[in-house]
């Protein structure tokens, strides 16, 4: 069995880092999507013609 070096071992720690990372973002996604049908979010109001700024 090859012993790795620490330069791989680092390389494949950060790609198991951030695939936990994406999981938690999709995750977190998907939640605040589901909150969003349960809880009323108003919609920005819309301004439009002259002097709306």
């Amino acid at each position: 069995m090859k012993k790795q070096n620490s330069i791989t071992k680092l390389v494949k720690n950060n790609s198991l880092q951030y695939a936990g990372y994406l999981a938690v973002a999709k995750t977190r996604a998907k939640v605040l999507k589901a909150i969003s049908y349960v809880i009323p979010i108003r919609r920005p109001m819309l301004f439009v013609g002259e002097g709306c700024l």
